[in-house]
């Protein structure tokens, strides 16, 4: 397989295209994701899981790559993510509102699978544009 830049590319292509089998295969057997509150979950399952509850929660989810850096099979990659919310997102009901968020992505590559992952946003803003009140 190629870079490192060139696995996360092919894991936001499937997430894109909501090809969670494809997004299963490029995780390393040793897969770990790191989410924003410090939770550390291990297994394939659960960066598809995450992806399915983004996508399900948010159906029109798209996202623009605003900058990547890669050093020593780590990748840095800068988004903003948009969509509507149409269902369920961790316990709130659809709101029908639109979120944009910047997000970052930190990627370690190991074997030419994502071996671990951390993801970081501010759900402060999400749950402000979802109009839930802080509390």
């Amino acid at each position: 397989m190629g870079s490192a830049s060139t696995v996360v590319q092919e894991m936001l292509d499937a997430f894109g295209k909501r090809d969670f089998s494809r997004l299963r295969e490029l995780c390393h057997p040793e897969y770990t994701s790191i989410t924003g509150d410090g939770a550390e979950r291990r297994g394939a399952d659960v960066a598809v899981e995450l992806a399915e509850m983004f996508t399900n929660a948010f159906p029109d989810l798209s996202f623009d790559v605003r900058g990547r850096y890669e050093q020593g099979g780590v990748v840095v990659t800068e988004l903003t993510f948009r969509g509507t919310h149409l269902a369920d997102f961790r316990d709130i009901p659809a709101t029908g509102r639109k979120i944009e968020v910047c997000s970052c992505n930190v990627v370690e590559v190991r074997d030419g699978k994502i071996y671990r992952e951390r993801d970081y946003y501010d759900m402060l803003t999400v749950l402000h544009q979802l109009g839930v009140p802080a509390g």
